[in-house]
């Protein structure tokens, strides 16, 4: 997979990369001065992936997610930096490898998620379980790419829920929330962020349009802060919507 060059280890133009500080340090090319937090970022995430597929704990799964996060960041500063060093080959196969990262990160995702211990039954009524459950929901959706969702009223904006997975089905999870909640003013669809403003999320409805959702839904994401999103869009038939008036019966 590496090959050498002067007792060097460099990057291929085809190589996959690894959430490992030691592939990045032996492979990163002289010189890069952004290299030591992408080395560093590595290093975390590893320790943090090694404590959380030893014991599962939710906690340790968010920890995971958090030190996942720093990644992307700091491959962005090394590309930047590698791209404006040119006509180097050596810079050009580390850039082509550094940008598969975003696709390797979504592969953690599904690591993390598959090796955390599930409590379905207690994930959306107890508050501190429902706040880290959103937290590295949103989390992922802020990274990009888009998940299903499901999403119920309650009297208070601390009440409301919404559900996010990339595979299982909206209407599945809809099913979920009301049988865990007892709630039933319901909607679903997909969500995503919004790609020219970093602090809105966009939920795409497939289900009805609830009232008050957008506002409701902001009061929500206020009330389990900090969050990755503050403000929330609601879409129907691709068209930004307006909040409609009118109460369910929540």
């Amino acid at each position: 997979m590496l090959r050498r060059i002067r007792g060097n280890t460099v990057l291929k133009k085809n190589e996959q990369p690894e959430f490992s500080a030691r592939w990045w340090k032996t492979s990163q090319p002289k010189g890069l001065k952004t290299a030591p937090r992408l080395e560093s970022a590595l290093k975390d995430y590893e320790i943090a992936k090694h404590k959380l597929e030893q014991k599962g704990e939710p906690e340790l799964a968010e920890k995971a997610e958090d030190a996942l996060d720093e990644i992307p960041p700091a491959v962005k500063q090394v590309i930047a930096e590698a791209s404006r060093i040119k006509n180097s080959p050596e810079m050009d196969a580390t850039i082509d490898t550094l940008k598969k990262f975003d696709r390797a990160c979504d592969t953690e995702e599904d690591w993390i998620e598959a090796h955390t211990k599930k409590d379905d039954k207690g994930t959306f009524k107890n508050q501190e379980e429902y706040q880290s459950y959103l937290r590295t929901g949103l989390k992922r959706l802020h990274r990009g790419g888009e998940m299903n969702f499901a999403f119920v009223l309650g009297k208070k904006p601390e009440e409301h829920r919404l559900a996010l997975h990339r595979s299982q089905g909206a209407k599945a999870l809809a099913t979920l929330l009301m049988k865990e909640t007892g709630l039933h003013a319901m909607t679903f669809g997909t969500a995503a962020g919004d790609e020219r403003r970093g602090d809105t999320l966009c939920l795409t409805l497939e289900g009805r349009q609830l009232p008050g959702m957008k506002k409701r839904g902001e009061l929500m994401l206020r009330a389990f802060k900090p969050l990755p999103f503050l403000k929330l869009v609601v879409l129907v038939e691709g068209q930004e919507a307006a909040d409609t008036d009118g109460e369910d019966n929540v």
